[in-house]
């Protein structure tokens, strides 16, 4: 065997050798990423628990809105009412506090 010889088959493991780190180092580099993906989305990414908790508050506040709603709504009811049949009486101490209290 000649030293050409010996040379090239000596270059073609190199160059095997240097492939095979380059093709590990990559599938390295892109498991990392994928990693770093995963947790980026799982840090942004509410958990299941926290969503329907928010919705579940979300819809008791709506609840307690239409509820208010329609306790204001049949408050102002029976005011009209009363001023329709001539029942309806202020407190004259009441609305002098109040008419005070404005103008502070």
């Amino acid at each position: 065997m000649g030293i050409s010889k010996i040379g090239s088959l000596f270059a073609s493991n190199i160059d095997a050798v240097s492939r095979q780190l380059k093709t590990e180092a990559a599938a390295e580099s892109r498991q990392a990423d994928k990693q770093s993906d995963a947790q980026q989305t799982k840090s942004s990414t509410p958990s299941t628990d926290a969503v329907v908790y928010s919705r579940s508050m979300i819809a008791s506040k709506k609840q307690a809105a239409v509820a208010a709603d329609e306790a204001r709504n049949a408050r102002l009811q029976k005011i009209r009412d009363q001023i329709k049949n001539g029942q309806y009486r202020t407190d004259s101490d009441k609305v002098a506090v109040a008419v005070l209290k404005d103008l502070a």
